[in-house]
């Protein structure tokens, strides 16, 4: 019988953010091994489907409920093979949502005692899981619903005078040292502790 790797492999890096796909509930928050630092999993049940989020360090607890976005967890170290899995299975969370999410460990996958090679095998979506790689996905576009210059994020995190504000007394306003610091990578830093942007990322 075919292993069950029910979701696709996202690679990453130590230490990554990894964000929810949509609005939903944390359900489970779980180790996915008692041997192995294989890292935990996270499952979020949204509306109609739930999503699972493995091989994460978890910031959220079950109960939470997190927005589109939001972050969720962080990638673990698993010996140099660091990826995210990540699974989607239509209808609401029950235990089957995380059962079998994983190959076993002895079966066609080159299994090695001690080091993570779990998901290595061709991946499967039976009983209502979803290939995530057939989905359409959306790109949150900023708002700017005053149309001052300032996305609405912006505003609620750095407050409506970020245009004018000048923080640091640098003669830069706030609003535009945010715009530089997204925009641009600071390849030189002065010797006044300003970051001077000649090149955009």
């Amino acid at each position: 019988m075919p292993k069950r790797h029910t979701g696709v492999d996202l690679k990453a890096s130590v230490g990554e953010d990894v964000y929810a796909a949509y609005d939903g509930v944390v359900k489970a928050v779980y180790a996915l091994s008692s041997k192995h630092n294989w890292g935990k999993g996270v499952v979020i049940e949204h509306s109609e489907f739930t999503t699972t989020y493995m091989h994460v360090n978890p910031v959220v607890n079950v109960g939470a409920h997190v927005n589109n976005g939001q972050k969720i967890a962080i990638i673990v170290n698993i010996d140099g093979d660091e990826h995210l899995h990540f699974g989607v299975r239509s209808g609401t969370y029950s235990a089957i949502s995380k059962r079998g999410a994983l190959p076993q460990k002895h079966g066609d996958s080159n299994y090695q005692e001690g080091r993570f090679t779990g998901c290595k095998s061709d991946p499967l979506f039976p009983e209502k899981f979803v290939d995530p790689m057939k989905l359409k996905y959306e790109i949150a576009i900023p708002v700017d619903s005053d149309g001052d210059g300032l996305t609405d994020e912006e505003e609620l995190k750095y407050g409506t005078d970020l245009n004018k504000q000048d923080s640091d007394d640098d003669g830069f306003s706030d609003k535009l040292e945010v715009d530089l610091a997204l925009e641009y990578k600071p390849i030189l830093a002065l010797s006044d502790g300003e970051l001077f942007y000649p090149t955009k990322v």
